[in-house]
């Protein structure tokens, strides 16, 4: 089994769509680090624009569920070529 965590900062710094799942988030990473759970975690934030890929600009939206799926897609496929 593998773990991996995206978050971002949101479009705005009001954006508590964002900010509360962030929060909680990087408290979840804190919690496998200190158990010594492997896992992959990225805090994107806020990226300017070209940064990321697809558009990213760090809200809950098709562009940044696409940047984070394209970069867990072959950490998924990589788990899956294990035996």
């Amino acid at each position: 089994m593998a773990v991996a965590l995206y978050t971002g900062s949101g479009t705005w710094d009001g954006d508590l769509l964002e900010r509360v799942p962030a929060t909680a988030t990087e408290r979840f990473h804190q919690v496998l680090n200190t158990a010594g759970v492997p896992h992959h975690y990225e805090m994107y934030g806020r990226p300017s624009p070209g940064e990321k890929p697809y558009g990213c600009d760090g809200g809950h939206n098709m562009s940044c569920w696409s940047y984070t799926f394209s970069d867990v897609l072959p950490r998924m496929l990589s788990v899956l070529d294990e035996p």
